[in-house]
């Protein structure tokens, strides 16, 4: 039997996600139960040119989505707009979600754990899973749960 270590290759490839599964993640996460047992607050952030009612039934970002999300939802994929969300043990620290985080922290699921996101990947995700991708996104890590 041989005791040599295999060598392994690693690869950086270019994934495709809909912008839609994003929107899901966003909203099982914060919108479910799926992170608030460790969320504090989330505040809305949107670009000075903007107003919430863009985001709500008959706004032009609302027209955009292919369901009828919750302002929260959609908010961070918008240019200059974002979310800002605490945690329950620094409720005055905040992290900020766009969609150059989200990319970030989609980009650190895969490679720190890559079985939530290949159910992210394949439509088999849960809350759990999005809570994780949801962690990944503000702190480059699982720190709850």
């Amino acid at each position: 039997m041989s005791t040599a270590t295999k060598e392994m290759v690693t690869l950086t490839l270019p994934v495709q996600i809909p912008v839609e599964r994003l929107r899901h993640m966003v909203e099982a996460s914060i919108a479910t139960d799926g992170s608030y047992y460790w969320i504090a607050h989330v505040q809305k952030n949107i670009r000075s040119n903007m107003v919430i009612s863009d985001f709500q039934p008959g706004g032009k970002e609302f027209a955009k989505a292919d369901a009828p999300y919750d302002p929260c939802h959609l908010i961070p994929f918008v240019s200059g707009c974002s979310l800002s969300i605490s945690t329950q043990d620094k409720p005055d620290n905040f992290h900020v979600l766009n969609m150059t985080i989200m990319k970030k922290g989609t980009a650190i699921l895969a490679e720190k754990y890559p079985q939530k996101f290949a159910a992210m990947m394949n439509g088999q995700w849960d809350v759990w899973d999005a809570d994780a991708w949801l962690q990944c996104c503000l702190f480059g890590e699982l720190k709850y749960g």
